[in-house]
């Protein structure tokens, strides 16, 4: 009853039904009434000679079971909002009230709808499908924010399962692992070096590193260059390059108004990812390690005085060149 709910949910549709070789619980009836499921034996189902009897057919057996339609709804709307099964407390006081009224506890009104599992602990085996499933919705290795917006699991089942180990196990490699030092890094870092025959990238790093860019740069070093002086490795001539702190800005801005432009979507989010897709002679354009250079991280760029100062003379640019090219 709970997958086909799911599915019911999932495809947008008004009505579902269940056919069943044995009958069903009143469990199962409670849980369909509300949510317009028809239920079926195999019997009953190929006994029928058209969809209007059908329905009739489903709702004679609904209307026996007694339950309060108002309580179950606004459970119901509760769940799909918070995307898992409400706690107590989460409940509001109206409906505790009427829950306590109309059933004794809370316990026993999840047993009526059909909910007597919703408080049992998902295996590791579920969680590691859980998250796959996340994975192939989001696209990309997931975080703590990402498996609470999408799961349909309580998220509280994720708390003893460390995400690390969970990336880990799904063929993911974590952003970030704790206990990894800096002799480790610079030691990975070297081995990759070697493997192609240069100094690694940020792009490297994340494509082909045992650990990816965010572990050095800022988990452990302010920026590139000061990893790369701890560790004692003399910078290549793409590394030296250097742009001011105007510059930077300038080359984000530009980069920023051009693919706003492009894609018409003026709130399109500009971010490492982004910027790292933009090549020149198969060269990263402008790697996040240019900014990091002088800002630390993007944030401090995007709240910083110039990055405004700058983007609103190119705005102002922009809209001057479109006003006297319309006439």
């Amino acid at each position: 009853m709970q997958e086909v709910l799911t599915a019911k949910h999932f495809y947008n549709a008004n009505t579902c039904g269940v056919i069943s070789e044995s009958g069903f619980t009143n469990q199962a009836y409670q849980l369909a009434k509300p949510n317009f499921i028809y239920l079926l034996t195999s019997n009953e189902f190929f006994n029928l000679q058209d969809k209007n009897e059908l329905v009739s057919e489903s709702i004679d057996k609904l209307s026996q079971v007694s339950f309060n339609y108002d309580i179950i709804k606004s459970y119901e709307n509760l769940k799909q909002r918070i995307r898992q099964t409400p706690t107590w407390e989460q409940l509001d006081k109206s409906l505790r009230y009427q829950i306590k009224r109309e059933y004794g506890n809370y316990l026993v009104f999840l047993k009526k709808i059909g909910h007597s599992k919703a408080n049992s602990k998902p295996t590791n085996d579920q969680l590691k499908l859980e998250y796959k499933r996340i994975r192939s919705i989001v696209g990309k290795t997931l975080t703590a924010n990402d498996i609470k917006k999408h799961t349909t699991l309580p998220y509280n089942s994720f708390h003893a399962y460390p995400l690390t180990k969970l990336q880990k196990e799904c063929g993911d490699r974590p952003n970030i692992e704790r206990g990894i030092t800096k002799e480790q890094l610079i030691a990975e870092y070297l081995i990759l070096a070697k493997k192609l025959g240069r100094n690694p990238t940020s792009v490297d790093l994340d494509n082909h590193g045992v650990y990816k860019y965010s572990y050095y740069v800022p988990h452990r070093w302010k920026n590139f260059s000061a990893f790369l002086k701890d560790a004692n490795i003399p910078e290549s001539e793409v590394t030296k390059r250097r742009y001011s702190d105007t510059q930077t800005v300038l080359m984000y801005c530009l980069i920023e108004q051009l693919i706003r432009i492009k894609e018409n979507n003026f709130e399109k989010e500009i971010n490492s990812t982004v910027l790292k897709k933009l090549k020149y002679n198969d060269k990263v354009l402008f790697s996040r390690g240019a900014i990091a250079n002088k800002f630390d991280n993007l944030d401090n760029l995007l709240t910083d005085k110039k990055y405004n100062d700058i983007r609103q003379r190119i705005q102002q640019l922009v809209a001057d060149i479109e006003k006297n090219s319309s006439r």
